[in-house]
């Protein structure tokens, strides 16, 4: 009943004020000042408490309980300290903050962010000119060689490999997190993934976490990865047209209870939950699988 007369009480106040003028000055919600945020927050935080009570005492109809929860969750916001920044304005990855590369090359693309250096992949040679006569000789043969066994391969219709490329940033991450990512991408192959880890980065290993994959020309799709296996939890089905070489913006939040909402370009693509993990995270992961992208601004609040 506790719970009811409080929801009551703030439906009667938001509709007496309502009722004084039929019109008033329109504001912008985006705008509102910090003290009337953390209003908000602290209604929320009170009423979310409120609803754990009854659930667990049975004081109320589930299916009210349910309702408000979803209210709620419309406007909470726990995500309060800003836990990791990096806009890549310094010139360089590997200090304040500090980025690690397990696998391939990473560099500062000066006015656009942090990119992964695309290899291209040539046929190798042997330059025999600068070569003795038995050194030349052995050239020639194994460039023969290698000739024949590249006639015998394209017998049989073979996969192109695309090199992969890892980076990751440590540092203290709470279970319930909002990532704000600004991206570019700059040809249609490849594959882009930003994850929340546990444990330490082992080249080599799977890490536990949660990973955001876009797929060019496919769609973007949210997956759990344990230590021996990897489930996919949400699909936003595509295509997503970001080769146009222009920032888009990427949000991803959790929440407390194990919602979770990416947003595109401001527009919700997928929303979901799940509570395959409990803990917190120790810090944000990106790779690539060919393609060409650019990270020009990483930002990560957490609820402490």
């Amino acid at each position: 009943m506790r719970l009811v007369a409080v929801v009551i009480l703030a439906l009667i106040m938001s509709t007496g004020a309502s009722a004084q003028t039929k019109y008033s000055t329109w504001s912008n919600p985006d705008t509102r000042s910090a003290a009337s945020n953390d209003q908000l927050q602290e209604f929320l935080d009170k009423l979310n408490a409120l609803i754990a009570e009854a659930e667990k005492s049975r004081a109320a109809d589930p299916y009210f309980l349910r309702d408000l929860k979803d209210l709620a969750s419309g406007f909470d916001r726990p995500w309060k300290n800003l836990s990791f920044s990096d806009d890549f304005l310094d010139g360089n990855f590997n200090r304040n903050p500090t980025w690690t590369v397990t696998q391939g090359r990473y560099f500062i693309e000066s006015g656009w962010g942090l990119r992964n250096a695309v290899e291209q992949a040539t046929a190798s040679s042997t330059r025999t000119q600068n070569l003795s006569g038995e050194q030349a000789a052995i050239a020639i043969l194994g460039q023969i060689l290698n000739r024949s066994n590249q006639q015998k391969q394209q017998q049989e219709p073979t996969q192109p490999r695309s090199q992969r490329t890892a980076i990751h940033a440590p540092f203290p991450m709470t279970n319930a997190f909002s990532v704000e990512l600004e991206m570019s991408s700059w040809n249609s192959e490849g594959r882009f993934v930003f994850a929340t880890y546990q444990g330490q980065i082992i080249e080599g290993q799977r890490a536990p976490g949660y990973r955001l994959v876009y797929t060019p020309g496919a769609g973007i799709e949210l997956l759990r990865v344990n230590t021996r296996s990897s489930s996919i939890i949400e699909r936003a089905d595509g295509p997503f047209k970001l080769e146009d070489k222009n920032v888009h913006k990427i949000n991803w939040t959790r929440g407390t209870d194990g919602s979770m909402t990416v947003m595109l370009d401001d527009k919700v693509i997928i929303k979901t939950v799940d509570r395959g993990f409990r803990d917190s995270f120790n810090g944000i992961m990106m790779t690539t699988r060919g393609g060409d992208f650019i990270v020009k601004k990483v930002s990560v609040y957490g609820t402490n």
